[in-house]
């Protein structure tokens, strides 16, 4: 609706979310989902180049965004999950550090079990490249998507109750890898 409403004023208008976090976003390397007319992606192609890898991905403005909601949703899952199998390992009474070293280069690796594992076995004072509240705001856009095209996202779902979880234990400004907190606090109620 805004996109159309600029249209008819005269604007050129594209759809470029990103990802790649702080980090990415420090060293121009940023992966940008850009949506829009072709002319006008053209028109704006040097200024995404600066940031990172723009990958055209819709001629809409919108389509950009729905790329982003599907990556927010994968994010959001991935780091809850392997907060859950840390988690599972330490309650096992196995050393999650070595379970981590052992199950992040096989089939059950990921990118997030990679670089949040590590810093999910330090303490909640590890430095902040994404906040708590970042996923409760993501999953909960992401929910929102979901709900208003009539998908279901169970999965979703228990991630976004996690990060409210960590939230509401005073855990919003800490790193998201930081949602293994709610299996601590859980193991010792």
């Amino acid at each position: 609706e805004a996109a159309a409403a600029l249209h008819a004023a005269g604007a050129k208008v594209i759809d470029a979310p990103v990802t790649g976090g702080t980090a990415r976003a420090s060293t121009g390397e940023l992966v940008i989902f850009a949506a829009g007319e072709a002319a006008e992606l053209d028109f704006v192609e040097p200024v995404l180049n600066a940031m990172g890898t723009p990958a055209r991905v819709g001629s809409q403005p919108g389509d950009g965004q729905g790329i982003k909601v599907i990556n927010q949703h994968l994010c959001s899952v991935h780091i809850v999950a392997a907060a859950e199998a840390l988690s599972l390992a330490r309650a096992l009474g196995l050393d999650p550090a070595a379970v981590l070293a052992l199950v992040e280069k096989g089939a059950a690796g990921s990118w997030m079990l990679s670089d949040r594992g590590p810093r999910m076995l330090q303490s909640t004072e590890v430095e902040v490249s994404s906040a708590i509240n970042i996923f409760v705001k993501d999953s909960g856009l992401v929910a929102a998507a979901a709900a208003a095209c009539h998908a279901e996202v169970p999965l979703l779902q228990v991630a976004h109750s996690r990060y409210q979880a960590a939230a509401d234990a005073g855990l919003g400004l800490r790193d998201d890898s930081q949602v293994i907190e709610t299996w601590r606090q859980v193991d010792s109620d």
